[in-house]
Parts: structure tokens; sequence; C-alpha cells
């Protein structure tokens, strides 16, 4: 998102009307505001090139030989909506620094009363997040929805999780799972697994195994580390299919080869948890081995877990100390805290409080209230 120039009153008025039940049309002067509010913005061209398209964007406004609804449509052509949509990602996601989220918001929001499916996305993820707006739960399942009526696979992903964490709604598993399929059938394999693994799980309803197995075979066949390796480990376990140990090996190499840390150490927790499958955690264990040697640090600390706790392995103080080093080194709070009780309990290493008091307080900064419960 972008720091913009424009008016403070233009950018409320532009917000209230995000509430609005019904899509207001917009008016020459909220696309110009918003189409300013970009260009002045934009990170990617430089002070000359942006007064230049400021006077550019100033021409269109003020040429008496067309009527606003032209004007509009010029705009939009000016700065396609999908690359102010673009824009806003980024400064949501903190890759583009320096922006005012309330100007951002109030930008989108522009675009969104336009019906464009994205802006209304991403106007839900402003209103769950409070970014640039004060956070409203059902202002924000209802942009979603609005985006998900238009097929925009990442608004049916939102309303899915609404509908399954009650957020802004009443809880309904039936629609979650009807809102994840949707996403699934539109969108990539990542949307495709997500969809799979609840239909192996049972987590929304009733568990169906062949067709947990058909999408993981589409998320699979699409190159998808995680697809694969649930694919593989339905053919080694017969889940949905039946079991076929040698072509279980071949998925499993295939996904191998990408070193998707992720992916692993998703495995490694649905074999710890019994999630759709049998809990093995011995299993579990080497996903996380796996994961933790391509760098997840989710994983390290798993994995030090489980020789702290001998869970799937021989309790190893020091091969636990080993894992929460390498965990906490990365920046996670959870290696950091860890980290710090060893250090505490003199457990794999010599005791040292005030070593440990150093990684509780970098794991308080990180927000574990475990940390900073011990530190008070």
């Amino acid at each position: 998102m972008r720091a913009f120039l424009q008016r403070c009153v233009l950018g409320l008025l532009l917000l209230a009307a995000a509430f609005a039940p019904a899509r207001a049309a917009v008016t020459l002067a909220q696309e110009a505001a918003a189409v300013r509010d970009y260009v002045a913005a934009d990170p990617a061209s430089t002070a000359q090139e942006r007064a230049l398209r400021l006077s550019e964007l100033d021409a269109i406004v003020a040429d008496a030989a067309f009527e606003d609804a032209q004007k509009i449509e010029k705009l939009r052509i000016f700065v396609p909506l999908d690359e102010r949509c673009a824009l806003a990602c980024d400064a949501y996601n903190g890759e583009a620094k320096g922006l005012d989220p309330v100007r951002v918001a109030a930008w989108i929001a522009a675009a969104a009363q336009t019906g464009y499916p994205y802006a209304e996305y991403l106007m839900g993820c402003f209103y769950e997040n409070g970014y640039g707006v004060k956070a409203s739960p059902e202002t924000a399942f209802e942009f979603y929805r609005r985006a998900a009526a238009q097929d925009d696979v990442d608004g049916a992903y939102a309303l899915a999780n609404c509908y399954e964490e009650g957020y802004g709604v009443p809880k309904n598993p039936a629609e979650a799972l009807r809102w994840y399929r949707a996403a699934a059938a539109q969108g990539g394999p990542e949307h495709q697994t997500f969809y799979g693994l609840f239909l192996m799980t049972g987590a929304l309803g009733t568990p169906d195994a062949p067709q947990a197995f058909r999408w993981f075979s589409k998320a699979a066949g699409a190159g998808n580390a995680t697809g694969q390796y649930l694919m593989a480990l339905c053919l080694e376990c017969g889940i949905g299919v039946e079991a076929d140990p040698i072509e279980a090996e071949r998925w499993r190499k295939k996904a191998d080869e990408q070193q998707d840390a992720d992916a692993a150490r998703m495995m490694g927790e649905l074999l710890a948890e019994g999630a759709g499958v049998p809990q093995n955690l011995a299993q579990a264990v080497g996903w996380y081995r796996k994961s933790a040697g391509w760098g997840d640090a989710q994983a390290q600390a798993y994995l030090g877990f489980c020789y702290r706790l001998g869970e799937g392995v021989d309790p190893d103080e020091a091969e636990a100390f080993r894992w929460f080093s390498q965990a906490a080194k990365q920046g996670l709070a959870l290696g950091q805290y860890a980290l710090a009780l060893c250090y505490l309990g003199g457990d794999g290493v010599k005791n040292d409080p005030a070593e440990a008091i150093l990684w509780l307080k970098k794991a308080g900064e990180k927000g574990s209230v475990d940390a900073a419960q011990l530190l008070a």
C-alpha cells in the first residue's frame, strides 16, 4: 500500500461508503482521487514520471468533450483496477513501505464500490485485521461474500474460513465445506490440497477418502509438493485408493526434489495428530527431521520437543537443546522460549540463568505470553 497525498475528508467519505449494504456508483471525484493516490504513491516511478502522469490525469478529468462516466472509464484504463489492488496488497503485506493504511483503504474502497471482486476481497482483509479501518468481523464477512459470489478464489477461501471459525457469521460447517470446494474448483493446487485434507479428515463433515485422493491427485499433477506427499501417503496406506507402495515412493521422490520444508512439516503434523491417517509418532519425527534439515524453524522446534519428551524417538536432552537452538536463532518465539527453559533447568546444557533471561526477553519481544509471564 502506498503513502498518499489526498485529502482526509475524501478518504473518510470513501470508507463510509464501504459500509453501505448496496454498492453506490463511484463519482468522478472519487475515481480521480483514487487514481491520484496511486500515481503519487507508485514506488516504481520517478518524481518526474509521477508529475507527468498527474498532469495527464488532470487533463482527463478536465476534458469537456466527455461525460463523467466516460472519464471514469478512461481513468480505469489509465490505471487499471488490478494494478491498484496489486499495490494495495503489497502495502497490506508489508512489502511496500511508508504508505498510509487509511489512504490505502480509501483508495481500495473506491475500487470495491465498482464491484471489482479482488478489491472486495482486499477490503475484507482490511476489515478483518483493522488495516486502515476499524476492524469489523461482520463487514469483513460481507466483503468476502461479495467477492466469492463473483468467483474470486481468495474471497471464496476467506468466506469458507469465516463459516468454519464463526467469524462475522454463525459457524456453519456445511457452508464452509461448500466454499472450500468452490475455492478448490476455481483455484490452484494449494486450495485443492486444503480441500482434500478436509475430506480426508472429516473435519467439516463425513470423511470421503476417495474424493480426498482425487483432489490430492489434481494438486500433485500440478507439481504441488504437499499434494504429492499426500498422494504418496494415500497410496502407501490405501486411503481412498488401492495401496501401491511403488507408486507411493515415486510420488514421494518427486516431492522431495522440491525440498518444500512447509510441506514436509505439515506431513509430520498430520501423522503426529493422526488426522485422517493412523497416528505414527516415529514417522512424524522423520518428517520433522526432513523439514528441519531444509531450514524450517517450526519443524526444528517440534523436533526439539520430540527429543525432550521422548515422543517418537528416545529422549535426548542434548539433541533437544541443539534443535531448539537452531529454531531460536532463526527468530522463532517458540524455539527461543524452549531454549530459555533449557538454560534455566540445565537440560542438555549447563545451567545459565543469564542466558535464559536473554532468550526469554527475545521470545517475549516476539509475542510469547509464556516468556513474558516468566519474566514478570
